[in-house]
């Protein structure tokens, strides 16, 4: 007998062969990647792909509505730019994960040992709850059988996107942990695709960028489970400390859960990114260095004199305003001012 199934039975995704998902999986976005970049210059290319790093680094964060310290955005952009080396992904490695990306108050050293939900509280009498996770003795068997499906699809060679949108969304609905889950949930997604070589050394597809962009369609794809899921959840209870305790059975409600959408929407994120913010960062760069070498026959400035006058004009309608060229240009002539407007407004199209 064939078994075709993506996991085992504590935890085995389903994603349906809909003409949609056949349509992305038949394109090959590592190549249209690679005719993409062919076109811009080597060095340009590492510039971008150094700012994407940071750019899905602060999605991810502000997806969570945080703003952390600048030591934990580098350390969360390093993992970031780490992924195609880690090894096999496993429940120590989700530890540690969890420890970088979080405040280290909230740092794991286990999987959770409490029920937690998605809600808000704002007194007894008004409490709205969006999702209930599975009830913590159902955690480790779940998380078990999650990693498991990983090496199992692997194996299977099934398609890297598919894979990496049924274990990072498998993730945030099972909730190991008690903080980070989000983010988790998202660098897992990087870290597949690195391990499966979709994304070479060097590059990253900036889903959470995308996601935070257009987050009703986010939504959509984790209330595509949570909602139905919460009709099927009735036998619970919120205390007045915000303890929230479930009284039936709800494994079984997140062990098979459909992909299909998720993965639908995976695909669509990273098409995303090679349509609109590969092309929109190669360009900025590109229009960038136009500027800085055609500013640097009219007067020789320091870099980050430079930098302040490009991002001036730009984001003043290709003028020098007066109060800032008074701060800090005065030593410039009308002339030169003139001839600095003119080539950045050329540069950037404006």
């Amino acid at each position: 007998m064939y078994d075709n199934l993506l996991g085992p039975a504590n935890f085995c995704p389903m994603v349906r062969r809909t003409p949609e998902m056949i349509h992305y999986v038949e394109r090959d976005f590592p190549q249209e990647i690679e005719q993409l970049l062919g076109d811009y210059d080597g060095e340009l290319i590492t510039k971008a792909m150094n700012y994407l790093y940071t750019k899905e680094t602060l999605s991810s964060y502000q997806i969570e509505r945080e703003r952390p310290q600048k030591g934990r955005l580098a350390r969360f952009t390093s993992l970031l730019a780490r992924a195609y080396r880690l090894p096999k992904i496993d429940k120590q490695m989700l530890i540690d994960i969890q420890n970088v990306i979080v405040d280290l108050r909230f740092a794991a050293t286990e999987y959770r040992s409490f029920q937690n939900y998605i809600g808000e509280i704002l007194d007894h009498e008004r409490q709205l709850i969006h999702y209930i996770s599975p009830r913590t003795r159902d955690v480790a068997p779940l998380m078990e059988g999650l990693l498991t499906s990983i090496e199992r699809m692997l194996q299977a060679h099934v398609h890297p996107v598919i894979i990496g949108a049924a274990i990072s969304f498998g993730l945030v609905f099972i909730h190991p942990f008690e903080d980070g889950n989000g983010r988790l949930h998202r660098f897992l997604i990087h870290a597949i695709l690195a391990r499966t070589s979709y994304t070479p050394p060097g590059y990253i597809f900036p889903v959470s960028a995308v996601m935070l962009r257009q987050s009703s369609l986010y939504d959509a794809a984790l209330e595509s489970f949570s909602v139905p899921l919460m009709e099927l959840i009735t036998d619970y209870n919120l205390d007045a400390n915000g303890q929230l305790s479930v009284y039936q059975e709800t494994a079984h409600h997140y062990r098979a859960i459909d992909y299909t959408h998720m993965a639908t929407y995976l695909f669509s994120c990273i098409e995303q990114t090679i349509e609109r913010d590969f092309h929109e960062e190669l360009d900025f760069l590109a229009a960038y260095s136009q500027a800085r070498e055609k500013l640097s026959t009219v007067v020789s400035l320091p870099d980050a004199k430079a930098d302040l006058l490009i991002h001036c004009i730009r984001h003043n309608q290709g003028r020098l305003a007066d109060r800032k060229r008074q701060r800090h240009f005065a030593m410039l002539s009308d002339a030169e001012i003139s001839k600095l407007e003119a080539i950045v407004k050329e540069a950037f199209g404006q």
